[in-house]
């Protein structure tokens, strides 16, 4: 298993991968098979919510919501967060989060 770097790997998946949409986020999936576990990553802008504080909860609430939800292996997923994600509570983010997987085949 080798270790990996989304930075090459972020085009790819633009390029491919599957998308599913939300009202508040969007998700890229693209298939892996030789990493083993699957890997979530989370994209915020400035521009779509405006505080770094409420950026990195954002990233902290997905990362927490994709180590529960019990993925299938051989996956990389990019969350996009859209306009109003910011003014999510916990559990409206997660399920959210957890109705794109389900969406995108994952869960």
């Amino acid at each position: 298993m080798t270790k990996i770097n989304i930075k090459q790997l972020f085009p790819e998946i633009l390029k491919k991968g599957k998308c599913q949409h939300s009202p508040h986020m969007s998700i890229k999936i693209l298939s892996a098979s030789d990493i083993g576990k699957s890997k979530f990553y989370f994209v915020v802008s400035g521009k779509i919510i405006k505080k770094a504080v409420k950026r990195n909860l954002f990233k902290r609430r997905g990362r927490s919501v994709a180590r529960q939800s019990g993925a299938k292996y051989g996956y990389i997923g990019v969350f996009f967060a859209k306009k109003g994600a910011g003014e999510l509570k916990f559990t409206e983010f997660k399920t959210e989060a957890l109705d794109l997987m389900e969406k995108a085949r994952l869960i």
